[in-house]
């Protein structure tokens, strides 16, 4: 992984920079970019769980469980 990448990580994982942004500037798609912030040992930025509408939650909640699973090496649930 070459440092501009790692960099635009870093910056999603403080929660300065958005997945898009990273998408973009990267060329990676989400797996990759999750797969990415685990092989740094990163995390996927907090944001107000309280505050955000019912789709951020779900879409949030979905990359929280899978990248749980990449952590702990289990293979993903099927649909």
């Amino acid at each position: 992984m070459d440092a501009s990448t790692e960099a635009h990580l870093r910056a999603f994982s403080q929660g300065q920079s958005s997945s898009r942004q990273v998408r973009e500037q990267t060329g990676l798609d989400y797996r990759q970019m999750l797969d990415a912030l685990g092989e740094l040992g990163l995390r996927l930025p907090s944001f107000d769980y309280d505050t955000a509408n019912e789709e951020v939650k779900r879409g949030y909640d979905n990359l929280a469980a899978y990248y749980q699973t990449k952590r702990s090496g289990k293979a993903r649930p099927v649909g």
